[in-house]
């Protein structure tokens, strides 16, 4: 994938969902097997896949060409991550909720 994304979101995005199945695959597996399911690329590894992936996920120099399809495809695949590193903000947020129910110190009593 030749996108700028933080390592942690990388991270977050290949690894695999809690009380999920590791068989299920990582949020980038399910990404792109839901991207195939919809037609949006081919089969893994295959060159044309590879070819439409690298296309999509490149910095859009004067040199890379894409056709509205392409365009409506990158669009819905972005949306879709955007919605699935949402869910990290979810996963960091239940993180904090318990880590606050853990305290370590107990608060200082003003005189």
């Amino acid at each position: 994938m030749n996108s700028y994304y933080p390592k942690e979101v990388m991270e977050y995005l290949r690894s695999t969902p809690s009380g999920e199945p590791a068989d299920d695959g990582s949020r980038l597996d399910q990404l792109m097997a839901e991207w195939q399911r919809f037609g949006r690329v081919g089969s893994p590894g295959s060159a044309k896949t590879d070819q439409k992936i690298r296309r999509l996920t490149s910095s859009l120099d004067d040199k890379t060409k894409l056709s509205i399809d392409d365009l409506a495809d990158r669009i819905a695949m972005l949306a879709d991550v955007t919605g699935r590193v949402g869910l990290m903000k979810r996963d960091l947020a239940e993180l904090m909720l318990s880590a606050r129910g853990e305290r370590v110190c107990a608060p200082q009593s003003s005189r």
